[in-house]
């Protein structure tokens, strides 16, 4: 990875996603369909995710299911559910996130190569951890859809009963009827999934920038320290006063970068803590009854439900 890249080009895959769920405006031009895209996009897990929860709404209050099937239609509601409300933490804060990245791409840019090769450093790990949350948010819907395709297969020739992957089956649904329905939970849900994947990027990439540039300072400050000293114990290059200013300067812009990060991401990892302990649980206890093909989706569930926490 080279030093004297681009920030976003760190980050090219993270860029993706976060203008995808409006938290970053769409580049180009400041023109006026732009600017309306990116406030669709901000608002769209709360009118994608009604098509998954009122379905089980409507199944669990009005079929009466038995407590295992309530369970599972709990556990794909409270996914849902978090990524309505990180689309609330999207519209409220998503300008000063903006802000914050704006930020820490200026102080990449006015960094020099050697300050670049430590922040590098913990830019890796942050492109590491973005990936886990990507590939996680995709390998859950792809679990839920593999399962639910095997199920219809294996039903029999005769049968009438059509299985979704994020709804309770249906009897007797005609096609393209279900195909149609399929496709849109599908899109739907890896729309939900993309817009959680991209909120907890947002603090990881953040934070691990802000460690990088503390990280900058205090190498300068060990580059300050080498200085050489007269008898009286003075510096005689005359540098220690611009140098000092340059490193509480440069350590106020990160501390009042954290200040703002803790405010505006506060309620996005409140709501990832209370949901994934919801969400583990209930595949935890779904997980020890060893369903068929239920088994593996619970597993892959819990899985990500422990990732997301750590």
């Amino acid at each position: 990875m080279s030093a004297q890249t681009d920030f976003w080009d760190q980050f090219w895959l993270a860029r993706f996603f976060l203008r995808f769920v409006g938290i970053l405006p769409i580049g180009g031009s400041s023109a006026l369909w732009k600017s309306r895209l990116t406030e669709f996009l901000a608002t769209l897990p709360l009118w994608a995710g009604f098509s998954t929860i009122l379905p089980e709404f409507q199944y669990i209050f009005f079929h009466h299911p038995s407590v295992d099937n309530i369970l599972e239609s709990l556990l794909i509601v409270s996914a849902t559910l978090t990524g309505q409300l990180r689309s609330l933490f999207v519209i409220a804060y998503r300008s000063r996130i903006a802000r914050l990245y704006s930020i820490c791409e200026s102080m990449w840019d006015h960094s020099n190569s050697a300050d670049r090769k430590i922040i590098l450093t913990w830019i890796t790990r942050a492109k590491f951890i973005s990936m886990m949350y990507f590939f996680g948010a995709n390998c859950l819907v792809a679990v839920f859809i593999m399962t639910t395709t095997i199920q219809q297969r294996a039903s029999p020739k005769n049968s009438t009963t059509k299985y979704y992957p994020f709804t309770p089956q249906e009897d007797s649904t005609p096609s393209p009827e279900y195909e149609i329905k399929y496709a849109v939970q599908v899109i739907c849900c890896f729309c939900s999934m993309s817009y959680i994947a991209a909120c907890d990027m947002t603090g990881t990439i953040l934070s691990f920038n802000m460690c990088g540039q503390l990280a900058a300072i205090r190498s300068w400050l060990e580059e300050l320290s080498k200085g050489k000293l007269d008898a009286a114990g003075k510096r005689t290059d005359g540098s220690l006063q611009e140098g000092l200013k340059k490193c509480i300067h440069r350590h106020q812009v990160v501390l009042d970068l954290c200040a703002e990060l803790e405010d505006v991401n506060q309620y996005n990892c409140l709501i990832q803590l209370v949901t994934e302990m919801y969400i583990m649980a209930i595949s935890a206890a779904q997980l020890t009854k060893l369903q068929n093909f239920g088994s593996l989706r619970h597993l892959i569930t819990f899985l990500l439900a422990i990732n997301g926490l750590f």
